[in-house]
């Protein structure tokens, strides 16, 4: 990698929505600290589980772009632009591992750590909405992508759709955890497709149609 790659990628992760970032990966932290202090309480799964959908809200960040018109027609494809801003999930990744790992520490036999595939696929679904708005037109999908993110994960948690096959929230001794990782995986591996399906520049995708 060149040095003029590297500086290019430099001003795309420069570019990036940084106040919504960490300020959404903030609200997520504080939603994971009151998990973490009510940690003996009832609410502390609702709480924890709040706080991982917005950390994939807080995902649906990484991928805005205030000039998406003139950014489509530098040297630098949408790929590799989306690729630059990827490890930028790491912030909000970093404070959902974090309080699961406090969790688990203070509350080993509610086994927290198993909340960890929800947590990849809270941030896989996040992203996988602001790529597919993108693709639609949108360069700056993060607020309405991160909405919907919150939303989705809520919704899926709160109706279990699969609850008799699979446990969405694998907490307690007696949770089938490996249903439910082989479930997630299937959410963070059809997520990522979506994502790089959407990754195609504009120009790419119109000389495919003919």
């Amino acid at each position: 990698m060149t040095s003029g790659q590297l500086i290019r990628g430099a001003r795309i992760q420069r570019s990036a929505p940084w106040l919504p970032l960490l300020g959404t990966a903030g609200a997520a932290a504080m939603l994971l600290l009151i998990a973490v202090l009510a940690h003996r309480t009832g609410i502390a799964p609702f709480v924890t589980l709040l706080g991982l959908s917005a950390c994939g809200g807080a995902a649906a960040y990484v991928l805005d772009e205030e000039s998406a018109a003139v950014l489509d027609a530098t040297p630098t494809s949408r790929g590799r632009r989306v690729l630059w801003r990827l490890p930028l999930i790491a912030v909000p990744a970093t404070v959902a591992l974090v309080g699961l790992l406090i969790l688990d520490r203070l509350d080993g036999s509610s086994h927290w750590l198993h909340l960890g595939p929800l947590a990849l696929g809270s941030l896989a679904i996040g992203v996988a909405l602001a790529a597919a708005l993108r693709r639609g037109g949108t360069g700056t999908p993060g607020d309405l992508a991160g909405v919907l993110a919150v939303g989705s994960v809520v919704l899926l948690i709160a109706t279990d759709p699969l609850r008799h096959w699979v446990s969405v929230i694998p907490l307690g001794d007696g949770a089938p955890f490996g249903r439910s990782l082989m479930l997630w995986t299937t959410v963070i591996a059809g997520c990522a497709a979506v994502t790089f399906a959407c990754c195609r520049d504009p120009a790419h995708q119109g000389r495919r149609r003919f």
